[in-house]
């Protein structure tokens, strides 16, 4: 069975539950809600650089809204991962919703 939508908004499963659910079967996922779920940008890096590894390129839709990914001003280079996703040409994102994240100037 290949799950192709999961949505966990609203529950605190924090950074270190999203790592628990990162095995091999996460990376088929098209559509990714993880709204207000407690994550840092700590959370988001780990998600993108492992989506990464695994060559997926298949997330369409991924929702992080409501998380504070907000990183101190000096150092900012967690969002380049996310950067980097998007700017990837092979990319098959189309949406991501990062309302009410608390970025700054310098991510």
């Amino acid at each position: 069975c290949l799950l192709s939508k999961l949505s966990l908004k609203e529950n605190p499963i924090l950074d270190h539950g999203l790592a628990s659910l990162l095995c091999a079967a996460f990376f088929n996922i098209e559509f990714l809600e993880l709204s207000s779920v407690g994550m840092t940008h700590c959370g988001m890096k780990l998600l993108l650089t492992k989506y990464a590894e695994h060559g997926s390129k298949g997330l369409v839709t991924l929702h992080l809204d409501a998380n504070d990914l907000s990183e101190p001003l000096n150092t900012c280079s967690d969002f380049l991962v996310l950067a980097e996703l998007v700017a990837d040409p092979q990319s098959t994102l189309g949406t991501l919703d990062l309302r009410n994240t608390r970025l700054n100037e310098a991510q």
